[in-house]
């Protein structure tokens, strides 16, 4: 006789790890479609170039997290240097990120992901990080909301250039309001301060943390 039950487990673990990463190779693709799509609204050859391949540069930096924890869950202060690694010099001195211990899952990462990439990308050229003492704060946690819990998340840029509103919504806007909204049934709100940008996210915490394999 002989006890086969961790041999079916591991067999039933690697045939849903199989699905997963079935299930995120086709939705990657579908994402770097829509980037494409989308960067190529942009009418400067080069400057499509250029930001075409920092997005899947981001892209690419999340995938690894996500196949490094066999799509488990991915740290929030992980994801968040992942992005920011063109910047990571200035990590723990210009650019503190802080808040506890997060597994968010794979959808949450890729969205959150992609929203940091961009807010990284727009201080380098406009905000905080285009000067020597901008400063930038990231923070993230947990709160009590009427009804559930909420992950709660804020980007915040202060010592930079006097910031105003932009004239029109680019890809990287409908990236940092309308797909996380939508993605993590959040609540997004900007705020175009002289003071600084602040870009604050509140969803649902059940939409954000990884339990097993993360679905979305």
């Amino acid at each position: 006789m002989m006890d086969v039950t961790e041999q079916k487990r591991a067999e039933e673990r690697n045939t849903l790890l199989t699905a997963e990463v079935n299930h995120r190779s086709k939705n990657l693709l579908a994402v770097v479609q829509a980037v494409a799509l989308q960067t190529t609204r942009e009418d400067d050859p080069k400057e499509f170039a250029e930001n075409f391949s920092e997005r899947l540069a981001g892209l690419a930096a999340c995938h690894d997290l996500l196949v490094h924890s066999e799509w488990m869950g991915v740290d929030t202060a992980a994801l968040a240097q992942s992005q920011m690694q063109h910047f990571a010099n200035l990590i723990g001195n210009r650019v503190v990120l802080d808040g506890p211990p997060v597994e968010l899952n794979a959808s949450t990462a890729q969205t959150l992901g992609m929203a940091i990439h961009e807010l990284s990308t727009n201080a380098s050229k406009h905000g905080a990080l285009c000067t020597t003492e901008g400063t930038i704060r990231l923070s993230w946690n947990l709160e009590k909301g009427p009804g559930e819990s909420l992950f709660v998340m804020r980007w915040t840029e202060r010592d930079g250039p006097q910031v105003k509103e932009p004239k029109r919504r680019g890809f990287g806007q409908k990236v940092m309001v309308d797909m996380v909204e939508y993605s993590l049934d959040a609540t997004v709100a900007m705020s175009y301060s002289p003071d600084g940008l602040t870009w604050q996210v509140k969803a649902p915490l059940t939409r954000v943390l990884a339990d097993g394999l993360a679905t979305a």
